[in-house]
């Protein structure tokens, strides 16, 4: 049965996947990350990141200090990390 789809009988093969359903699926999949800038407790670039890959990219974070970090309430390097939005700066 998998010969039979295999190669170029494959729908899909030679053909890229849109960036827009790879965008959808790195939503539902990803875990959203709310990062707030320390000084005016808003968020970076005005929206959550779509994912703890995405956040590590752009702030200066490693993934395995993120996973420490997040949803504590603890500053690091200027930004707080949660994964679900907070409108109240954490004491």
């Amino acid at each position: 049965m998998s010969q039979n789809r295999s190669g170029d009988k494959n729908n899909w093969h030679g053909k890229i996947v849109p960036s827009v359903i790879l965008d959808a699926a790195a939503e539902l999949k990803g875990t959203k990350v709310y990062a707030y800038d320390s000084d005016t407790f808003s968020l970076v670039n005005g929206k959550p990141f779509r994912s703890l890959r995405s956040t590590v990219k752009m702030l200066p974070v490693t993934k395995y200090k993120l996973s420490l970090v997040l949803d504590t309430g603890l500053e690091y390097k200027g930004y707080y990390y949660f994964t679900i939005p907070q409108s109240f700066k954490p004491n």
